[in-house]
């Protein structure tokens, strides 16, 4: 349990730190279009390479909040889906 604790105590930290408030400036937004895009692309392809044919939008925001940066996976996705 106390793990755990830890665990999500750093794993905020490192949130707060890649967090930003203030508005979405056009770079971001376009990184943030960038790398979903080329994830859903991978996806397609992985799908397609499965015979699956079948997209699903099970985006992994952390990942994407990493490269970006300055964001959180819950920013990114709010800004996505919003």
């Amino acid at each position: 349990m106390f793990y755990l604790k830890e665990l999500k105590t750093i794993h905020g930290l490192l949130n707060e730190k890649n967090s930003s408030r203030s508005p979405w400036s056009q770079d971001e937004y376009q990184a943030l279009f960038d790398l979903v895009n080329m994830d859903l692309r991978m996806k397609a392809y992985q799908e397609r390479e499965s015979d699956n044919c079948m997209l699903r939008g099970n985006i992994f925001w952390e990942a994407i909040s990493r490269k970006m940066g300055t964001r959180t996976g819950m920013q990114c996705c709010l800004k996505w889906y919003g």
